[in-house]
């Protein structure tokens, strides 16, 4: 089957034009992503895998040089892959780290313990989406059952949810513990109703509620080489039924004007 495009440049989507799309469509609940949709967690994420070496090298902590050199490049790769926290750790552990006593799962644990615990005590950063932060609850008001499909552990998940005054708009957290195959893979997505509308920032993330047979999709691409690109990912899929999807190029789009 195929997915209809609609390709929407910055300032021309508004509220009003937003709820004239969902008005007109009856959704079977909202799945979203997290990070780069609803937050930007990107100091938070930093940290915690700084705090997870540090645990994989018994205890000894990363030098600020060897991170910025060595590690922080691998961290968008690990993103772009699809891969499970562990997968992350492991690729991230692999430069000049000698594996102690715990395994690579042990540390995803442990990192996610330290991350929620940074978030907790406002040591790093969560900066809201606001644009979709109030989207989500509007429609948590009119009634719509929210899902949170991350691939950030659950106990981090849900500080990040705290943070942005989501926690009592997100009914589920879906996170890596509930699946196996990360984004693209059409897993995360899977416990979905076909009639759900799915909020996304990737091409990886587009691709997973896509293949997972949502037949809603508002997606967010930044970047011209995403965009770019979007077909022949589009292309790439087997899809069963249409796609209604939506690409804009920055959140903020959807403000109202």
């Amino acid at each position: 089957m195929y997915a209809d495009s609609l390709v929407i440049q910055p300032g021309r989507m508004s509220v009003r034009f937003l709820d004239r799309l969902l008005g007109s469509l009856r959704f079977d609940g909202i799945a979203t992503d997290g990070d780069g949709t609803l937050y930007e967690s990107t100091d938070a994420i930093s940290e915690t895998f700084k705090e997870g070496l540090k645990h994989l090298k018994g205890g000894v902590p990363v030098h600020p040089d060897d991170w910025h050199r060595d590690y922080a490049p691998l961290i968008p790769q690990g993103w772009a892959w699809g891969k499970t926290w562990e997968q992350k750790l492991q690729i991230l552990g692999s430069q000049r780290v000698v594996m102690k006593d715990a395994s690579v799962s042990e540390v995803a644990d442990f990192a996610a313990r330290i991350g929620s615990d940074l978030v907790e005590k406002n040591k790093v950063h969560i900066t809201p989406i606001r644009p979709v932060c109030s989207m989500l609850k509007r429609l948590h008001e009119d009634g719509e059952k929210i899902t949170l499909v991350t691939g950030t552990p659950e106990a981090m998940a849900q500080a990040f949810v705290r943070k942005v005054d989501l926690h009592e708009v997100i009914q589920e957290i879906r996170g890596p513990e509930k699946y196996t195959h990360g984004k693209p893979h059409p897993e995360p997505f899977s416990t979905a109703s076909p009639n759900s509308l799915a909020l996304e920032d990737s091409l990886n993330g587009i691709a997973s509620a896509i293949s997972a047979g949502i037949g809603t999709v508002i997606g967010c691409l930044s970047h011209e080489t995403s965009r770019t690109r979007l077909k022949e990912v589009l292309a790439s899929l087997q899809l069963e039924r249409p796609c209604r999807l939506v690409i804009i190029s920055h959140w903020g789009a959807i403000r109202e004007v």
